[in-house]
């Protein structure tokens, strides 16, 4: 067990409902037998899962819910940030200065 993690095995001897005595938050992914299994939450706060006659292995994870999409908006805007130096860099050349176009001032 650690903190995203739990891994456990069970020998059912009559087809039957196991509650774990861990809340079913979201985040939470259910494993039997190396399968995704879908949660079924016992009185709308505990995990539960319908199993069969026989030997499980069971595993439970964790992902902190919108992980993925944070992790993924830090990235886009780290790209955003890196593009509009290298604009800069590019639009005022090596050492900070403008770089101005040729004008011609004197056509009228």
């Amino acid at each position: 067990m650690t903190d995203r993690r739990i891994v456990g095995s069970i020998d059912v001897r009559q087809a039957g409902r196991l509650i774990l005595s861990v809340p079913a938050d979201e985040g939470w992914t259910l494993y039997v037998d190396g399968k995704k299994t879908k949660i079924k939450p016992f009185a709308d706060a505990l995990i539960g899962v319908h199993l069969k006659e026989g030997t499980h292995k069971i595993e439970l994870r964790y992902t902190t819910p919108g992980v993925q999409i944070g992790a993924a908006i830090s990235i886009a805007a780290l790209l955003l940030f890196l593009f509009s130096m290298w604009i800069r860099y590019k639009t005022r050349g090596k050492h900070g200065e403008k770089m101005h176009q040729y004008r011609r001032t004197d056509v009228q």
